[in-house]
């Protein structure tokens, strides 16, 4: 079965955010360790306090929201694709737009 522009344009905005998520995390572990002299890059990767696992999962929630959102907003915004014979039978006012 062939995948509309949009399941496309999906998909790769989930995979996006996917690959954002563990990069997202291991700068923080940077920012903590080098910027914040939190312990070292070490510790903050391997044994984090709570209150980082918090953040970071709070953080990538937000991610996911915002690709979630991203979704749906392109979802909507692409134009209604039909077969060549219903786009045919449209009047021509709505064919102006395309």
């Amino acid at each position: 079965m062939a995948k509309t522009l949009s399941q496309k344009s999906s998909f790769r905005l989930f995979l996006w955010g996917m690959v954002l998520v563990p990069f997202a995390v291991i700068s923080d572990v940077i920012l903590d360790a080098v910027l914040f002299s939190d312990g070292s890059i070490q510790e903050q990767l391997f044994s984090p306090t709570t209150q980082e696992v918090a953040i970071r999962l709070l953080f990538s929630t937000f991610i996911l929201a915002a690709i979630y959102l991203g979704i749906h907003i392109s979802g909507e915004n692409l134009p209604e694709r039909g077969s060549p014979a219903e786009q045919s039978a449209r009047p021509v006012s709505s064919q102006a737009g395309h």
